[in-house]
This record gives C-alpha cells, structure tokens and sequence, in this order.
C-alpha cells in the first residue's frame, strides 16, 4: 500500500476511536520514517548500481584505450589485479565485516565485471581464439564462486545474466548453425520457443528448491520473479499474429494460422491471470502490478492491431475512449468485489501449502 493509503487508514481508526490520537502519530511518524527508509534505499542503490556500471565500463574502456602503450607485463598484471583487488575488497566488506554500505557492493559488482575483462585482456596478449559462447563461460564459470559468496540481489541478477547469455549464445552458435537448412524456419521458431519455456521452468525451480536456504532467500527470489518475466515476454511475442503465421507456413491468404492465434492469445490471458494469482497470493505486489499493466498494453496494442485498417482514425480512437472509460466504470463498481476476492487469495494462501 502507498504512504497515502496507511495515512487514511490510520486516520479512519482514530475517528473511529479505535487507537488514540497519541498511538496514530506514532503510527504516522513510523511511516513516514519507514517510506523515507525505502526510498532512500531505492535512490541509492539505483545511484550504485549506475555507478558500478560507469566505472566499469571506464576502466575496461581505458585499458583499451591506451592499449598500445602498455608492455606485456603491465597486461597481465592488470588482468589479474584489477578483479582479484576489487573481489578482495568486497568479500572484507560483505562477508568479514558484513557490512551492508554501497562501497562494498558497488566493488563486488566492478569485480565480476572485470573477470570478464581480465579473460578479454588475457586472450589480447595471447592471441587466444574464442568464440562469444567460450569466453562467456569461463566469465561465468569465474564469477558464480563470488555471486553466491555474495548472495545479494544485484549479484543474482549478475549470475543469472552471464548464464542466460551463455546459453543463448551456445543456443544460437552451436545449436541452431548445426540444424540451420536441415528443418524449417517454423521447426526453428517452435524449437526456440520451447527451449525459452523450459529454460525460465528450470530457473524457477531452481529459485523454488532454494528458496528457504537460510541467507539466500533473497538471492533465489529474484530466480523466481524473472521466471515470471520470461515466461510473460515469450508469451506475449506468441500473440502476435506474424507469430502463428510463421509457425504455420501460412501464405498471404492462408487461414491456417487463425486457429492457432486464437489459442495463443487465449494461453497468454490465461497465464496473466495465473501470474497476478500467485503474485497476489506470495505478496509479490510489484510483479502483480507490472502484470496488469503488461495485461493493459496487451488489450491497447489488440485493440489497435484489430480495428486500425477498419475505422477511420478519429472513430478508432473515440471508440477505444468509450471502451477504456466503460472498463474503468467497471472496474470502480466492482472494486470491492475484487478488493475481496483478492483478500479471500491471501487468506487461503496461508492455510495452503506454499509450492512457489
């Protein structure tokens, strides 16, 4: 709930004499203190995370730069410093010291950025050969031992990157060069689709088997949110009447690809639904609304996929505002209805087994 929303409650129940005046400021005054918390949280590692990013790509960009002036030795001295130094530092901060600051974290994230690096500058002075697959590998091999030592957010979100592009590379470089003209373009397409299911499948279950690991909690829940994600990205590119045209084979006036679209964009409501369910059900309140405004975008692109070549742009448009306000009158006289299905998801969610 918002700051706005506590404050009228608070404000309710002091009218309502069910807390005195004395127990609603303090309630008032502890959010308040906890909302400037949050988003003081929120600024500054957003200014953290950008600030890795940037000295990141500085060092990495200066290095190569000045590429030409530096002697061997001096390559591979910073190959194998520059991580080894800012990894070193952020395991005395985040896991000796357990301190929570920026500074710690900020370095953890330089240093996994700079394994890379150092793999890239190793392979310069060397002339070693390797594809894009290889090198984000050995990255990604290097890196895991530290982002589970870490066990934060902002680290598994940087295990989960160079694995996801490890394997898309792998996906792409190996897998879809050796098939390539031996199947056809729709064999590919559903290959591919399939293989992005069970991969966010595999990273959901990965975030579920570990999610009560004691000091990981968070760490595997990002596993499980960005299932979520994939799993909602891929479907809604499936919605997409190209799509089902391509997976058909159809021709330009083909009709075979009509039936099928049907289905996917009936798989896709369907799955919003299941997603905002579950995300209500686990309190994940941010992927419950980032779904309904996904679920949004879906209906105004349909909308305007369907009826653009069909009316006048003036008629498109007032017709979709008569929609939309309708829907929002809707939705305003079946607000509490919902507000209490929603209550009645949360409350048999406690006594039920928790599988997510």
């Amino acid at each position: 709930m918002r700051k706005n929303d506590v404050t009228k409650l608070i404000n309710a129940w002091q009218e309502r004499n069910i807390i005195s005046v004395e127990q609603a400021d303090i309630m008032r005054n502890d959010v308040n203190d906890e909302v400037s918390h949050r988003s003081g949280n929120l600024f500054t590692t957003m200014v953290m995370y950008i600030g890795a990013t940037a000295l990141s790509l500085g060092v990495l960009l200066f290095i190569a730069s000045n590429w030409e002036h530096l002697t061997k030795g001096m390559k591979v001295f910073m190959a194998l410093a520059l991580p080894i130094s800012l990894l070193s530092f952020a395991y005395w901060q985040l896991c000796i010291k357990q301190s929570t600051k920026l500074l710690g974290r900020a370095m953890s994230i330089v240093g996994l950025a700079a394994i890379g690096g150092s793999f890239a500058i190793v392979g310069q002075i060397y002339h070693i050969e390797a594809n894009m697959t290889t090198f984000f590998a050995s990255w990604t091999a290097f890196a895991t031992p530290f982002a589970f030592m870490f066990r934060r957010v902002e680290h598994s979100i940087a295990f989960l990157a160079l694995v996801s592009a490890t394997f898309w590379l792998w996906f792409f470089e190996v897998f879809i060069k050796s098939v390539d003209g031996a199947i056809e373009d729709s064999t590919l397409i559903m290959i591919t689709t399939v293989t992005g299911f069970l991969y966010a499948g595999v990273m959901y279950l990965g975030g579920a088997y570990f999610r009560n690991q004691i000091g990981m909690e968070e760490f595997f829940r990002v596993f499980r949110l960005l299932s979520a994600v994939v799993v909602l990205a891929i479907a809604f590119v499936m919605t997409f009447d190209e799509y089902a045209k391509v997976l058909m084979d159809s021709g330009y006036y083909g009709t075979e690809w009509i039936l099928p679209a049907i289905i996917f964009n009936l798989m896709f409501i369907g799955l919003m639904m299941f997603v905002i369910v579950k995300a209500i059900k686990h309190e994940e309140y941010h992927l419950a609304f980032t779904t309904i405004r996904l679920f949004a975008l879906y209906f105004l692109v349909k909308y305007f996929v369907l009826f653009n070549k069909m009316l006048d742009t003036s008629v498109l448009f007032i017709v979709g505002g008569i929609l939309f306000i309708a829907g929002g009158i809707w939705l305003e006289r079946n607000k509490d209805r919902l507000q209490a299905y929603m209550k009645q998801v949360q409350e048999s969610s406690r006594s039920s087994i928790d599988v997510i």
